[in-house]
């Protein structure tokens, strides 16, 4: 085991900037950052799958060798920690709370290797179900969830009560189970917001590299932003969604900016 290393695991929520945290911390000559690792082997066949007799031998084989989803799981974390590239002195992965398949089991093993945890989240509820939104209609277009290149920017989006409220409600439990696995954890924790991003990269960035104890580096991203800041550029339909959240807690969030538009134009040059 590589006991000199620093091992971190980052719990997020999607749309919060983890791929573009990921994909920039592997420009690091010291960090490895592995994507999300543990959704594969939540599966050993394709959710809904049709199996044959000889895929259901197959399966039962490959499962008794393999172990349960569970054992896999833990079994790469292990691996990754106690086995890392020889050059990566911080070695970590990003993982969605709901993709852990024994949280019970993982939390003691992220607990006795003192695994550093970066909670990542947009308190933002309608602008992360807004962003939710449109990486769908972006997958849809391209067949990829993240914007690399500007040409495949979408334009402002219709969005109906109908499709967008569930998806709110959503975000909402998705915080709420987020916290409440990360709060359960006895680990060192950095919470990131997205904001924070948007209003100092740099100090977002220096936060990171503090808490994982590497030297600064400039480090970018292929990632864009995929939604734009202010709601009224992305939604067409803007008034008439915020109407049906009048005098509610979200009525506020439609409106709040981050950016000043010439502000947005250079971080999205940056980022």
């Amino acid at each position: 085991m590589a006991q000199d290393k620093i091992n971190f695991i980052i719990l997020y929520q999607g749309r919060s900037g983890s791929t573009f945290l990921v994909d920039s911390l592997n420009q690091h000559p010291h960090i490895k950052a592995e994507y999300e690792i543990l959704v594969s082997l939540r599966y050993l066949i394709k959710p809904n799958e049709e199996l044959g007799p000889i895929k259901k031998v197959y399966t039962m084989a490959l499962r008794f060798w393999q172990g349960s989803p569970a054992e896999r799981q833990l079994k790469r974390v292990t691996d990754l920690y106690d086995n890392p590239p020889r050059e990566a002195k911080v070695v970590g992965f990003k993982t969605k709370v709901r993709d852990i398949e024994a949280p019970i089991e993982m939390k003691e093993l992220l607990e006795s290797r003192r695994v550093k945890v970066i909670l990542m989240e947009r308190k933002n509820f309608v602008k992360k179900a807004v962003a939710y939104i449109y990486a769908f209609r972006l997958y849809d277009k391209i067949r990829d969830w993240h914007l690399l290149d500007e040409q495949d920017r979408i334009p402002p989006q219709y969005i109906s009560f109908e499709e967008f409220d569930p998806m709110l409600r959503r975000m909402i439990y998705e915080h709420r189970t987020l916290h409440a696995y990360v709060d359960y954890l006895n680990t060192p924790k950095l919470r990131l917001e997205y904001d924070d991003l948007l209003k100092d990269k740099n100090g977002w960035f220096k936060s990171i590299f503090d808490f994982l104890g590497v030297e600064p580096q400039n480090l970018t991203s292929r990632i864009l932003p995929n939604d734009p800041d202010d709601l009224r550029q992305a939604i067409s339909n803007f008034d008439e969604l915020k109407l049906h959240y009048i005098g509610t807690k979200f009525e506020a969030m439609f409106d709040e900016i981050t950016h000043s538009p010439a502000q947005t134009a250079l971080l999205e040059k940056a980022y």
